[in-house]
């Protein structure tokens, strides 16, 4: 499987998304870890994106579907949390 993950956008504040589904707590910590590095501009931006990446991954075949997962990596490892409203 091919890995796209979205280049972090210096200055570019992002916000977290309410996708209106349960997520485990670890993941939920992974994004908020994510948006606020993105938002302060923290050297360490990419290392959580990969940290959320593999907790994505950890996710499959448990309490998340599929279509559940393809719409967080959408949003915060392909760079949806950078496009306009």
């Amino acid at each position: 499987e091919e890995i796209i993950m979205s280049i972090l956008i210096d200055g570019r504040k992002v916000k977290k998304k309410d996708f209106g589904f349960y997520m485990p707590e670890f993941l939920e910590d992974s994004i908020d870890d994510l948006i606020n590095a993105c938002n302060t501009g923290s050297s360490l931006a990419d290392c959580y994106m990969s940290e959320l990446y593999n907790n994505i991954n950890n996710c499959m075949h448990g309490e998340m579907t599929d279509e559940q997962l393809e719409q967080i990596r959408d949003y915060y490892i392909r760079g949806g949390m950078y496009e306009d409203d």
